[in-house]
C-alpha cells in the first residue's frame, strides 16, 4: 500500500529539488559548498522572531472540544536539543490580559529533526514530540502554543497554534480565521505562493505540515480581542472556524452553522476554497472599504478587511490536494 505521504511526496516533489537541507547535501549525494549549505539553511529555517530556538506545527487544522491533536517540534540547525515545557493559551479578552493559560506539559526534550528542501510543498515530516493532546472542556477559539525553556530564561512564543471549533453551533458570531492566507504567505521551507528561494518564482503547492509564522497576530488578533470583549460585555457567544472547516462543510457558511446570525471574516482573507460555491454568495463583491455587510437570505455577513486601505483587494480560489485532511494547498486560481 502506498502511504498518503509517499503519494503526496511523489506528486509534489517536482516543486523543489531533493536536497537534504539539514545536512547540506545535493541530490546526487555530494556535499554542497559550505556557503551554499548555509544559504539553504537560512532559507529553510525562516523565523518570525529573533533568536528562535524551537519550531513546531500541529497535525490538524482544528479540533472539536474533546478531540486530540499531535504537536511536532524541532530545534533549529544550530541547537542539538532543548528542554522545557509546552504552554497553550487561549487568545481572548481576560480583563487586562489577552490570553489565558489552558494547558501545560511536563518537561520534554526537543531534539533537532532534519528537513528536506521539499518541506514547503510536502511537509516537514517530523515525528510527534507530544502525542494526543486532549482538549476536553476547551472553549472555541484560537490557541497559541509556546515553548518555555527550563534552563534559559526565555520562551519561544507561538511555535504553533490550534483552533477549537464549536460542535454545538449555538454561538451568536462565527469568526472565520484566514488559515489559507496564512499558509499562502508562509515562506518556511523556502517557498510560498508569492516567493521562492529555490526553483521558480513561487511554489506550486504548499503544506500545512510545517512551521507557520503567527500571522494571526498581524491580522485577526485585534479583531478577535475586540469581538471577545464585546461578547463578554453583551453576553454573546463566539464560535471559531478555519478555512478548511468551511471547505469540508461548505454548507457551514450558510446552513451548516445557520444558527449563527453573523459571520466575521477578518483582516487578510483572500484565499478562499469553497464558500463562493454557495449560490447565495455568488453576488458577493469586495469593496475598497474596511467594513461592509452582505445579506444572504435571512442572514447577515459582516466582512472586515484591513487590505481595503491597500491598492488591491484580492480573492483567490484555493484547492486542496487532500480533501479529507486538507494538509496540502494547490497554487491558487486568481
Amino acid at each position: 500500500m502506498i502511504t498518503r505521504r509517499a503519494l503526496v511526496t511523489g506528486m509534489l516533489a517536482g516543486a523543489a529539488g531533493s536536497t537534504d537541507a539539514s545536512a547540506g547535501t545535493l541530490a546526487d549525494g555530494s556535499a554542497a559548498p559550505a556557503s551554499d549549505a548555509k544559504q539553504i539553511e537560512r532559507a529553510i529555517w525562516r523565523t518570525y522572531y529573533d533568536d528562535t530556538r524551537v519550531w513546531g506545527y500541529v497535525d490538524r487544522h482544528s479540533v472539536e472540544p474533546g478531540q486530540k491533536f499531535n504537536l511536532m517540534l524541532s530545534t533549529g540547525p544550530d541547537l542539538k536539543a532543548a528542554k522545557g515545557k509546552i504552554e497553550i493559551y487561549r487568545m481572548g479578552y481576560y480583563g487586562a490580559q489577552d490570553r489565558a493559560l489552558i494547558w501545560r506539559s511536563p518537561t520534554i526534550e526537543v531534539s533537532h529533526q532534519p528537513v528536506e528542501i521539499t518541506a514547503a510543498s510536502v511537509g516537514a515530516g517530523w515525528t510527534a514530540s507530544i502525542e494526543q493532546i486532549a482538549t476536553g472542556g476547551w472553549r472555541s477559539g484560537y490557541y497559541a502554543i509556546d515553548f518555555v525553556d527550563d534552563l534559559v530564561a526565555a520562551s519561544d512564543t507561538n511555535v504553533a497554534f490550534i483552533v477549537v471549533t464549536d460542535t454545538s453551533k449555538s454561538g451568536d458570531v462565527l469568526v472565520v480565521l484566514s488559515t489559507n492566507t496564512w499558509q499562502a504567505y508562509n515562506e518556511w521551507g523556502g517557498y510560498s505562493f508569492y516567493a521562492s528561494d529555490f526553483i521558480g518564482n513561487n511554489a506550486q503547492a504548499l503544506s500545512f505540515d510545517r512551521p507557520t509564522a503567527p500571522e494571526f497576530f498581524d491580522w485577526e488578533y485585534y479583531l478577535v480581542l475586540w469581538l471577545e470583549q464585546v461578547a463578554a460585555e453583551l453576553g454573546i457567544q463566539l464560535s471559531y472556524t478555519t478555512n478548511f472547516d468551511i471547505y469540508r462543510d461548505s454548507a457551514a457558511i450558510h446552513v451548516g452553522i445557520a444558527n449563527l446570525p453573523v459571520r466575521c471574516i477578518g483582516a487578510h482573507e483572500h484565499c478562499i476554497a469553497a464558500i463562493f460555491k454557495d449560490p447565495a454568495m455568488h453576488r458577493l463583491e469586495f469593496f475598497k472599504r474596511p467594513i461592509f455587510v452582505v445579506r444572504s437570505r435571512d442572514r447577515t455577513h459582516v466582512f472586515l478587511n484591513s487590505c481595503a486601505i491597500a491598492i488591491n483587494v484580492e480573492v483567490c480560489r484555493i484547492r486542496y490536494l487532500d480533501t479529507e485532511l486538507g494538509r496540502n494547498l494547490i497554487e491558487p486560481e486568481n
